[in-house]
């Protein structure tokens, strides 16, 4: 690799060990006493998944998130007006 040259994913502003995929999925945020709140899954890897809701205000910083039969304790990296950037733990 040239000098001064980075990888592109670098380049890009993009860090993450496993680049997330575009997705469309629903999914459940599920909160510890047991309610649970509809969300999409806008993109996914096998580290982490950027989540829509309607509000993400209550959504505390861990919690589980229900992709179809599948649940992953979640953890907010970065939250957003309507965009939670979760990393699964």
């Amino acid at each position: 690799m040239p000098f001064g040259k980075r990888p592109a994913s670098i380049a890009s502003g993009d860090r993450r060990r496993s680049p997330r995929e575009a997705a469309a999925l629903t999914a459940r945020v599920v909160l510890p006493v047991g309610k649970e709140i509809p969300c999409s899954i806008v993109e996914i890897s096998h580290a982490g998944a950027r989540v829509a809701l309607q509000s993400v205000l209550g959504i505390p910083t861990t919690f589980e998130l229900r992709i179809g039969r599948d649940t992953y304790c979640a953890q907010i990296v970065r939250r957003g007006v309507r965009l939670l950037a979760v990393r699964f733990r």
